[in-house]
């Protein structure tokens, strides 16, 4: 059972799960018996923006106390 905000890789021949083969990192296999179709991942990277960050604070708000100075 997948929980919330995960995908799950479908066979396009039965729509069964996808599950790794246990031979090679990138072939998996259909979870469905009768199918047994095989699939070789690939994994394409594509740039993205960085998340923008808020700049620092460039003063304290915080009190000094007499023994820090």
């Amino acid at each position: 059972m997948a929980s919330e905000g995960v995908g799950l890789m479908r066979c396009l021949r039965c729509k069964s799960t996808l599950e790794r083969s246990g031979k090679e990192p990138t072939r998996h296999v259909c979870s469905n018996p009768n199918c047994g179709q095989h699939y070789i991942l690939q994994m394409q990277l594509v740039p993205v923006e960085a998340p923008r960050t808020t700049p620092l604070l460039e003063g304290s708000d915080a009190e000094r106390s007499p023994g820090t100075e």
